[in-house]
């Protein structure tokens, strides 16, 4: 083993010397063709015979210095040997990973990895960029409990009574004509009180047939309805 090192490390050395000659060479024939010495056409050819020699000593150079990075490329057994190694290792690694975690995620301790590793890191990031951070989360039991109407005013006054249905339902009864409805309802904040919101559109559905369609031109809707 040691030998064939030794002779790759000269065959290397000798390659190298001869890169360095040729290099050598074809600046030395760059200047004689500046200088008028030799004419184009044998400089041309001299040319093409240094680089094809050049090209190939580089060729031989990387296949040798490759060689000496990885000694068994020029044994098959060894080479052969490596290839079953590398293969067993790419089949195995994947089975042991999944021996491995499919015993840490049995019975609850899946659980507890998917809660606390994903869950609720999710639940983290989602109050943190809603702002929730610093909310008092309470049950309905600490809101009711010892509660009165008459100690409840000011939440009950503030806070809105109706749900999404029950406001449109409330809502739309206010628009008291046949070729409006509310359009999609959204809740405002106004001077500390909640109050449900829907712009008034038309009802495409009624204006096609209506007699008001055939006799008016729509230009808009009027207003809005709040609860």
């Amino acid at each position: 083993m040691g030998d064939a090192q030794q002779r790759t490390r000269s065959k290397i050395a000798q390659l190298e010397e001869d890169f360095t000659r040729f290099q050598g060479e074809l600046v030395s024939l760059r200047k004689e063709y500046e200088s008028g010495e030799v004419n184009p056409v044998d400089y041309r050819r001299r040319v093409t015979l240094l680089m094809e020699d050049r090209s190939h000593i580089a060729r031989e150079l990387g296949r040798l210095k490759l060689e000496r990075l990885i000694p068994i490329r020029g044994s098959p057994r060894k080479f052969g040997f490596l290839a079953v190694i590398l293969i067993a290792m790419v089949i195995i690694l994947p089975l042991t990973q999944g021996f491995y975690y499919g015993i840490q995620m049995e019975g609850d301790k899946y659980i507890d990895w998917k809660f606390n590793y994903e869950t609720h890191k999710e639940i983290t990031i989602t109050n943190w960029a809603a702002g929730l951070d610093d909310m008092e989360m309470k049950t309905l039991d600490d809101l009711t409990l010892n509660a009165t109407p008459e100690g409840e005013v000011e939440f009950l006054t503030t806070v809105r009574q109706w749900d999404q249905a029950a406001s449109f339902l409330r809502m739309k009864n206010q628009i008291g004509t046949n070729w409006m409805e509310l359009a999609d309802s959204d809740i405002v904040l106004l001077k500390g009180h909640e109050y449900w919101i829907a712009p008034l559109t038309f009802d495409y559905s009624a204006t096609r047939t209506s007699f008001i369609n055939q006799h008016l031109i729509y230009t808009h809707s009027e207003g809005l309805v709040v609860l």
